[in-house]
């Protein structure tokens, strides 16, 4: 890994990062430059997205969420795990982007990270409770609990904790689409 007085990327300030769009990694000709906060350099450009590119995602959305939504709580549990994983795997490499990106301490990217997998395990723990249809009262008795997913929903995360506001920003809509509608 390289020490705090290195900016080091997978991308060079020639490459222009893609975006997602409907599974696929789409890179336009209109992009703007990710700059260090560190050394003031281009790190590299990212693709933009225009209005249209916004009205496909808007769409590719709403088709996923008709899948994703008959997905069972165990299978949502799993890749929810995985994705701890995941970050538990390339944590060297995310620190690299925290730090080069937004010049995060160490003691910061600590926090934000480990917060960012503990809120992947949480919420896995959480889905196969949050998707049963009946819920205890205080008094005798049930309830039955009805879901209406809302739908396609935005979520746009601050620069300066990427990992955890980021993840809490999707998580939580993911967890709990109705498997049931």
């Amino acid at each position: 890994m390289a020490t705090n007085d290195t900016v080091v990327s997978a991308f060079d300030s020639s490459s222009t990062v893609p975006f997602w769009l409907n599974g696929k990694e789409v890179t336009t000709s209109s992009t703007f430059e990710v700059i260090s906060p560190l050394n003031h350099k281009t790190l590299y450009r990212s693709s933009s997205a225009s209005g249209e590119d916004v009205q496909k995602a808007i769409v590719s959305a709403q088709e996923a969420y008709k899948s994703w939504s008959l997905t069972r709580p165990g299978h949502r549990r799993d890749i929810f795990l995985r994705a701890a994983e995941e970050f538990k795997k390339r944590r060297d490499e995310l620190r690299q982007y925290s730090y080069n990106e937004t010049g995060a301490a160490a003691a910061m990217f600590g926090f934000e990270y480990a917060a960012a997998i503990d809120l992947c395990v949480s919420i896995a723990g959480l889905i196969q409770a949050a998707s049963d249809s009946t819920a205890p009262l205080v008094n005798e008795g049930s309830a039955v609990v009805v879901k209406e997913p809302y739908g396609v929903v935005l979520a746009i995360a601050p620069w300066n904790a990427p990992h955890i506001l980021g993840v809490r920003a999707c998580l939580h809509p993911l967890a709990m689409s109705d498997s049931t509608i």
